[in-house]
């Protein structure tokens, strides 16, 4: 494939806000990202991989292919996705971190830590909500489901994809140990990707 089929090109991002300009790289990156039916990103620390993913849910929700975000992502990350979708947006919706109760019917972004998807009771409640909300499925810092497939985690993760509408990974060290670590990933992440 040309890898610069995207060098320089912009992309509109609906609700955006007119003070905030996304860099080229991120442009490029969303429009990558919008090329496939699920996504990666491993850009560096920094580079501004929440911004992407929330840019890229923006414009599948306005094309009616998403509604609403389930984030898995480490506890230090929940500030972030708490707080870009307003700073970025000026989001109006709801950001809810998920903590076992029901979620509010009117929850637009649910954030959950990798720990709460070892309970059943809420690995199943979110299984549910991730189908009746027409969901996307972000996995922040992925590599933590690197273990692979004898994870409690990486199943978990695993059952979520298979019901998601998209699926994007996100990490800046997506190879800790080796090439290995992205078979885990991808079966995770993508589970009807081909051998």
């Amino acid at each position: 494939q040309n890898t610069k089929r995207h060098a320089g090109q912009t992309v509109e991002v609906p609700n955006l806000l007119a003070t905030r300009k996304l860099t080229p790289r991120q442009h490029e990156n969303i429009l990558y990202l919008l090329d496939m039916a699920n996504g990666a990103n491993f850009s560096v620390p920094g580079a501004g991989k929440t911004l992407t993913a929330l840019c890229v849910w923006q414009i599948l929700k306005t094309r009616g292919q998403l509604k609403k975000l389930l984030v898995v992502c480490p506890r230090s990350a929940f500030e972030a996705w708490q707080l870009e979708p307003f700073d970025f947006f000026g989001f109006k919706g709801i950001t809810e971190v998920y903590g076992g109760r029901v979620l509010s019917e009117n929850t637009e972004i649910c954030i959950v830590n990798y720990e709460q998807l070892e309970n059943h009771e809420r690995h199943d409640y979110l299984r549910q909500w991730v189908i009746k909300n027409e969901a996307g499925l972000v996995i922040d810092e992925a590599h933590r489901i690197k273990a692979g497939r004898h994870s409690v985690r990486w199943n978990a993760v695993r059952t979520l994809s298979t019901l998601a509408k998209r699926v994007d990974i996100m990490t800046g060290t997506p190879m800790p140990q080796g090439p290995q670590d992205l078979e885990a990933l991808f079966s995770a992440a993508w589970p009807k990707l081909s051998k």
